[in-house]
Parts: C-alpha cells; sequence; structure tokens
C-alpha cells in the first residue's frame, strides 16, 4: 500500500500527457494558418481575435463558491464538487452548455451583430465553412483548429465593468492554446499575496488560532498554483474521461499537506512549504462518476483553493472540523437533475498512508438536492475515517445556499465533528465540537461585491482547536468553550483575472472555566480584532 499514492499519480500524470501529447499534433497548425499573409482577409486580426479566445469548458466551481466568487471561481476543466449545492447565478452572467454546431451563414446575408448579454449567446463550435469575417461579433473569438474555425466567448465584447474590465468572463489562461481547449485541457494557476494583523500587536507574532493568513504583520505569498486538468463529462450518456494535478507553494502548504506524503519530501522551510493536494483520474460512465486519486474533500462550505473564498481569512469550522484530503476512491451518481448521491472508501482524513498498520477503510459520502429554479441548494456530507493511529473521526457537514435575490445570497452551514481514542492501554477518550456559520453576500455591481460571515464554533472539550506552529501560544490547545467571530469584507474585481480582497475581523471566545488559556494575543485575551487584505491575480 506504500506506493499507492504514486501510483495514482502517474496514471494521472500519464493520461493528461496523452492528451497534451495529442493536442500537440495540431498545435503548431493553428498558429500557422491564423498568422499566414492574407489569411481571412483583410477585415480582421486574427491574431488578436485568438489571444481574446476564452475556454467553453464548466470550471471547478466550488458547490460552496458564494456569489461573487461564481465569476472567479473557475479553478480549472474539473468537474464540479460532488456534494455541492449548485450556485444560482444571474442570467446576464449564466454560463452555457455546449450545443450541436450552428450552419454557416449564407455568403450573401448580412453579418449579425453581436449578441446581447442578458440573452443565451450562441453556442461555441465548429462552422463548416471558413468565413471571411467573424459572423458572431466582437464577443467571439475564433482560431483555425482541426478542419475548421472554432468560436470562443470572448471578453473584447464585455461592457459589464466598463473599460475596467469583464468580470462575469472566465479568466484568461497564460497557458492556453486553441488545441488545448479542443481537447478539453486546461493549464494554469494563480498567485495569491497578501498581509494581516491583529491590533494587540502579539508578542508571538501569531493571530492565535486563526489559520491560513496566520502570521501578525507580515507579508505572505499564501499560494502559488499550478493545475493541469481535463473534465470527465458524459453529458450523462456514454464514456468520458479526465483528471487533475495541482501543485502548491506557500504558507498555506502547511494545511494542504497529507500524512505520509509531502513530509518526505524534507523541506526546511519553516512557513514556505510546497504541497500536491490534488492528483486524480476520473472515469464518467452515463450518469456516475468514479474519481481515484487524492483529492479534496466534499465537506463544507469553504475551500482550500484561494479564487473559490469570498474572505481572505477562513472560518474555525473550515479549518478544525472539516477534512481536507483524501486518498481513495469517489463514485457520484446523478440521479437526476435535482438529486445527486455520492459514496466512496479512502486512507484517511488528510492521511496519504497508514499509519498504524491497520489498513482501514474510511466512507466518505453525501446527498445534495437542487430546487428546479436553481435558487436553492442543499448538500449533505459525511466522512467517517481513521484519523491518527487508533483514533476514530467521524464528521459531517449541512450547507444551505438560497439566491434571495439575483444581488443577494444566503448560505447557512453547520459542522459537527467527534473523535474517540481506541487506545487499549489508556481510558476511552471522547471529544466534540460543532457550529454554525452563516454568510451574506451582495452584488453591487459585476466588479464590487461585498460579504458578511458570522460564526459560533464550540470545542467542547478544548481537543480540536490546536495552532499547527510550535511557535504559536495556541499550539498549545485546551481551549475547551466557544468561539464566535463576525468578518465583513468586500471584494474588487475589475477583471476575470484579478480579485482584491480587503477585510476586517472580529474573534471572541468564551472559556467553559476560568483555568481555560486565553488562546489570543500570545495568551494574554480572549478577543482580537484583526484586518488585512489579500489580491489573486490568474494566469
Amino acid at each position: 500500500m506504500r506506493f499507492l499514492g504514486w501510483t495514482f499519480v502517474g496514471i494521472a500524470a500519464t493520461l493528461l500527457a496523452a492528451g497534451a501529447a495529442r493536442a500537440g499534433e495540431e498545435y503548431f497548425a493553428p498558429w500557422q494558418q491564423v498568422l499566414a499573409p492574407g489569411h481571412q482577409g483583410e477585415t480582421t486580426n486574427p491574431a488578436s481575435t485568438l489571444a481574446a479566445a476564452q475556454p467553453d469548458r464548466p470550471a471547478n466551481e466550488s458547490v460552496f463558491a458564494p456569489l461573487r466568487p461564481i465569476a472567479r471561481s473557475h479553478l480549472g476543466a474539473t468537474p464540479s464538487v460532488p456534494m455541492a449545492p449548485p450556485n444560482p447565478v444571474p442570467e446576464e452572467i449564466a454560463e452555457f452548455d455546449v450545443e450541436p454546431a450552428r450552419p454557416a451563414p449564407a455568403a450573401d446575408a448580412a453579418t449579425p451583430s453581436p449578441p446581447e448579454r442578458t440573452a443565451t449567446p450562441p453556442p461555441p463550435g465548429r462552422l463548416p465553412d471558413e468565413p471571411s469575417v467573424n459572423p458572431l461579433g466582437s464577443e467571439w473569438g475564433w482560431a483555425e483548429v482541426g478542419d475548421g474555425p472554432f468560436y470562443y466567448p470572448s471578453c473584447s465584447g464585455c461592457a459589464a465593468c466598463g473599460p475596467a474590465g469583464c468580470s462575469g468572463e472566465r479568466p484568461q489562461r497564460f497557458f492556453d492554446h486553441p488545441s488545448l481547449h479542443h481537447h478539453g485541457i486546461e493549464v494554469g494557476g494563480w498567485l495569491n499575496l497578501g498581509i494581516s494583523a491583529a491590533a494587540s500587536n502579539p508578542a508571538d507574532r501569531f493571530k492565535g488560532p486563526v489559520t491560513f493568513n496566520d502570521r501578525h504583520a507580515e507579508a505572505q505569498m499564501n499560494q502559488l498554483w499550478l493545475f493541469a486538468a481535463r473534465e470527465a463529462d458524459s453529458g450523462g450518456y456514454g464514456f468520458d474521461w479526465g483528471g487533475r494535478v495541482d501543485l502548491l507553494y506557500g504558507t498555506d502548504a502547511r494545511f494542504a499537506r497529507a500524512a505520509g506524503l509531502e513530509e518526505r519530501w524534507g523541506e526546511p522551510e519553516r512557513f514556505y512549504q510546497l504541497a500536491l493536494p490534488q492528483f486524480y483520474f476520473d472515469v464518467a460512465l452515463n450518469r456516475w462518476t468514479f474519481r481515484f486519486g487524492h483529492f479534496f474533500t466534499i465537506l463544507g462550505y469553504e475551500r482550500v483553493e484561494a479564487p473559490a473564498n469570498f474572505f481572505y481569512s477562513h472560518a474555525y469550522a473550515h479549518q478544525y472540523a472539516e477534512p481536507f484530503t483524501h486518498t481513495g476512491m469517489l463514485a457520484t451518481w446523478d440521479l437526476s437533475d435535482q438529486w445527486s448521491l455520492s459514496a466512496g472508501m479512502h486512507r484517511g482524513a488528510d492521511q496519504f498512508e497508514d499509519l498504524d498498520g491497520l489498513d482501514a477503510l474510511n466512507f466518505l459520502g453525501g446527498l445534495s438536492w437542487t430546487s428546479r429554479n436553481e435558487r436553492l441548494g442543499v448538500a449533505f456530507g459525511l466522512n467517517a475515517d481513521e484519523f491518527g493511529p487508533r483514533t476514530n473521526r467521524t464528521q459531517y457537514s449541512l450547507v444551505t445556499t438560497l439566491r434571495l435575490t439575483d444581488r443577494l445570497q444566503y448560505v447557512f452551514q453547520h459542522d459537527y465533528v467527534q473523535e474517540t481514542d481506541r487506545n487499549e492501554n489508556a481510558p476511552r477518550r471522547f471529544a466534540e465540537a460543532y457550529g454554525i456559520n452563516q454568510y451574506l453576500f451582495y452584488e453591487f455591481n459585476p466588479c464590487w461585491s461585498g460579504g458578511l460571515r458570522v460564526e459560533w464554533f464550540r470545542d467542547q472539550n478544548g481537543h480540536f482547536v490546536v495552532a499547527d506552529d510550535p511557535g504559536n501560544v495556541a499550539s498549545q490547545g485546551g481551549f475547551a468553550g466557544s468561539f464566535s467571530a463576525l468578518t465583513l469584507g468586500v471584494n474588487w474585481e475589475p477583471s476575470a483575472n484579478v480579485a482584491l480582497r480587503p477585510e476586517v475581523r472580529w474573534d471572541w471566545f468564551a472559556a467553559s472555566n476560568e483555568a481555560v488559556p486565553r488562546p489570543f494575543d500570545a495568551g494574554n485575551r480572549n478577543n482580537q480584532f484583526s484586518y488585512g487584505f489579500d489580491l489573486i491575480v490568474q494566469f
């Protein structure tokens, strides 16, 4: 079983390489044809149109992505997280499915005007004849691929944000090319930089048990993320395959590492580390999708990937009541357009290799439902596993998303986790924690949005809330009591590739008794006010 994970890596890398090699056969042909003198006549500039081309495949829209991240939570061409309720969006920025190719316009027909943003645009696809001009208008880019022109949604005709940009479109990928897009392969990433501080100026330079952006008054490169992905989408009929590989470097990598995987790399850095959070292979057969490998959990609302979240900081439940990764197999069955069921086996939460020699198989599954008008979604996820040697952990999450209006969205989340020690040489130990998160998001316009997060998290036995760095006073744990947090933030997205997220946050801790240590200001306070902002640049 020691080489199980590396076998998954090899499978995923081999299949992605095979797809890339197939696409490579056509790599230079489009450029030679598009850039050839006189190609497509003198009435348009194919090279500039090609640069503006955008992918049309559905992205990795986190099922739990809030209102504004809809426009920028496209994290690659991987299927949606199985258990996530869909995130309904207004019609003017709704994505569309690929339909059969439209017939070419007659030679003597006038060039149609660009489609309006509020209407469903023509689907991207091939036209059988080579037009002398782009018949779909400036909102559509095109390039020669194979036996004819291929059309893509373009940002050049979008005026949603005026001259500032086009936040309703997908990010433009630096590594994008029509031949890769034609074969469903997407390669990209993002850079996430930020800084935050606590008003109390803690002596240990940590913001207590607040994780991810945990350092006080210190600039952090949280994520330098690269991915390569192909979506497995059978459309409900037939067969398709896909996969994904993610590589993360930065201060967030400490929280996304799995026991028995990255630790063998022997990294000497304290804060800046390397992680391989996902590498998996997907098989889609009719309404079934089978995932094999190392992948993110289906529990919870917030995600590890920065572009999938509205706020820079994270909730306590995300860090202390939910797993991050699993290594194993997950099967998802789309019972209908409204219901989806998932179930699978894995090695343990955030565990790549067996740690106690028992080779325990653990369960991961859930159920999700979406209303017919796609304004209400409910998802339940359950994980029952071995969490370290001879320790059982069971956790679940319930997430409800409700779009109150086209601009206003509400999210409710409940988490519960319990842990039981099975050590035969010591008394049986039991611990539990639970909490409620509530989110409210409002879209002022396509570039600006505001958000509110209110959280209450109860660590009943002082067992779960423990900071990961030994230099952090909060790493001593023992915080039996209730954590409350209020976060206010704004998102500014001048384009689909750039997002700025300033926020302010208040944290309070109510101890169960006077003997419980204080979690903030290096152990001196039970409350904390912090502020910060980060920048996300996708490429």
